[in-house]
């Protein structure tokens, strides 16, 4: 459905994502600043800007603490800046190879599939129980 004014949406809007036809080079920079106090801003893409009441950082909390999971048995996947908040609160963060150079020095492992991990996981897993 098409809205026409975001009053009209019946939900409560927590997430608002603004596609940047130029890309988002300096348009976070230039629009974090003046939104910063409300809303979190990260780039999600070539494109994409996000701008969310929280992150996926206080949403992993909120889940893991509903779960009785403790965040140091948490492994998370990113590829972006939207991420960030995510893999500083996961016990074994992992980054896609894709990744920004910016995010790929800050978080060492790194992969370029997720399957590839936790097929290597359950090997391991399998080679400990014989």
């Amino acid at each position: 459905a098409v809205i026409s004014r975001p009053e009209d949406v019946p939900e409560d809007i927590v997430k608002l994502a603004a596609f940047c036809l130029q890309g988002t080079a300096g348009l976070e920079a230039a629009l974090a600043p003046q939104w910063g106090r409300v809303f979190h801003a990260a780039v999600a893409g070539a494109e994409w800007l996000d701008f969310t009441l929280a992150d996926k950082g206080s949403g992993l909390e909120q889940l893991c603490a509903a779960l009785g999971i403790a965040l140091e048995e948490v492994m998370a996947f990113g590829d972006n800046f939207n991420d960030v908040p995510m893999l500083r609160r996961a016990g074994r963060p992992w980054l896609m190879a894709s990744a920004a150079p910016e995010l790929r020095a800050q978080f060492p492992s790194q992969c370029q599939r997720v399957e590839e991990v936790l097929c290597k996981i359950s090997i391991d897993k399998l080679l400990e129980t014989e």
